[in-house]
């Protein structure tokens, strides 16, 4: 459905900053949101405006510095309410350049700096984020709420490949991917063994569980042990798109033995079953 609502714009921007906190955490970023006002009530239209917001806010955690805390405040304008939606953004590495840069990529939305070093207004025109009202369509608020779950999935699924978790060890510096490049090669020259587990790959790096844990943990966000099947089911998603193998033979190539078992931390993982990609690749 598309249509513009009088509706809290509060809890919409909660829902995209608590989206985008996994992809924070990629970056090595932490990132929170506050309002100085509980609610604040405009007209809007979700499918429009969350993507802007997406958009910008992924910009300027990709362009801030590691380590950085970013707070984002919902700066509400009492005199011209249904006019803009303001964001008083503060984070660091952020410089003038890629201000100018912002701008260029996010036009009509208009980013500029304050007084104070790091610290940012994004201005959204809530006028450019409306369509005109299809008044037999119902106005549901609750509508908006698939939204979050959807960007969520979406940001999930992009950095959650192998690929993927690599450039984004890249970006906390060389050793961390080159370290992130030779776990995984461990696990995919002996996922065919059912009994390769955790023990096996901290041995094989020359350390101990707990620090495989530690080192580990920070790059993928998950567990040693999950991110060892993590990587096998996808490189069976991988085995499977070719279409050279059925799903028993794909199980079996990446070390289960049991098939129901492999279908089912598929399905956890990527959504639909893999006789379902083994079908569609037929």
């Amino acid at each position: 459905m598309s249509y513009p609502i009088k509706a809290d714009i509060v809890p919409l921007v909660k829902g995209v900053v608590q989206s985008l906190k996994p992809f924070a955490r990629v970056h090595g970023s932490s990132i929170q949101m506050r309002s100085i006002s509980r609610s604040w009530h405009t007209m809007y239209e979700p499918d429009i405006l969350v993507p802007q917001l997406c958009n910008v806010i992924i910009r300027i955690i990709t362009l801030s510095k590691e380590n950085s805390d970013i707070q984002i405040t919902i700066a509400v304008d009492t005199k011209v309410p249904d006019r803009n939606l303001n964001l008083i953004i503060n984070t660091e590495g952020i410089d003038e350049g890629s201000v100018r840069m912002l701008n260029d990529e996010s036009s009509p939305i208009v980013i500029t700096t304050l007084e104070e070093l790091g610290r940012f207004n994004v201005s959204f025109p809530l006028a450019l984020t409306m369509k005109l009202p299809n008044y037999r369509e119902k106005k549901d608020h609750s509508l908006i709420k698939p939204w979050y779950n959807e960007i969520r999935k979406r940001l999930t699924n992009h950095f959650k490949s192998i690929d993927n978790l690599e450039k984004a060890a890249a970006f906390r510096g060389e050793a961390e991917a080159e370290y992130l490049r030779r776990v995984n090669d461990l696990i995919q020259s002996r996922m065919h063994c059912e009994n390769f587990h955790v023990e096996e790959l901290a041995k094989s790096l020359h350390i101990s569980r707990a620090q495989l844990f530690r080192k580990l943990k920070p790059l993928v966000q998950m567990s040693p042990g999950r991110y060892i099947r993590f990587v096998r089911l996808e490189s069976a998603r991988e085995i499977l798109q070719k279409g050279t193998h059925n799903v028993t033979e794909a199980a079996f190539a990446v070390g289960f033995v049991n098939v129901s078992h492999f279908s089912r931390s598929f399905y956890k993982q990527f959504g639909f079953s893999p006789s379902q990609l083994s079908k569609k690749m037929t």
